[in-house]
């Protein structure tokens, strides 16, 4: 009796198998399900494309600086990284994205490498001349560049969605400097 059940268990779950597997091995690797077919596969994919830079912007890793220069002559300031900090890249979407795409995709067409994210470190430093009578400003922090596209995407289940895309990608690390 119990060989008898385990028998039709098996034969209950293959033949669940079975039935189901038609739709999951439909389609091949290299074919377009048919849209007539109930539940059809699509592979995934997704890209970001029709990119605009939209410029580069630091984002400060402690506080700005700065030094007056109230000599009769110019005057070298040297400022000195206070703090470490590491920038993530961020984005506004009206739709789940994938920052490893929109990365890829924007370094590519910009032609400069991007990241996920960067470390602003200890230990670095820059001078600015200034005449007399100005100040020298310093900021250190990341570079993060800015791009705006459109990110498409087509799911497994063969839906699909299209947004624009704003994502502000860091792309080095470095000082904004200035005299005012």
């Amino acid at each position: 009796m119990r060989r008898t059940a385990a028998l039709l268990a098996t034969a209950a779950t293959l033949a669940g198998t079975i039935l189901c597997a038609p739709a999951a091995f439909a389609v091949g690797p290299h074919q377009t399900p048919d849209p007539t077919q109930e539940g059809r596969v699509c592979p995934y994919q997704d890209w970001y494309d029709g990119i605009v830079n939209q410029g580069k912007s630091i984002v400060p890793v402690g506080a700005s600086q700065a030094n007056y220069n109230g000599t009769s002559h110019d005057a070298t300031s040297t400022f000195s990284a206070q703090v470490s900090g590491t920038v993530s890249y961020t984005v506004s979407a009206s739709m789940s994205v994938s920052i490893g795409t929109i990365i890829a995709d924007a370094s590519a067409t910009v032609g400069v490498s991007l990241s996920t994210s960067l470390t602003a470190s200890l230990g670095n430093s820059t001078t600015v001349t200034a005449s007399p009578g100005q100040t020298a400003h310093a900021t250190y922090g990341v570079w993060r560049l800015q791009t705006y596209g459109t990110y498409h995407v087509i799911r497994e289940d063969c839906s699909s969605s299209v947004g624009g895309v704003t994502a502000y990608s860091p792309w080095y690390v470095g000082w904004n400097t200035w005299v005012s």
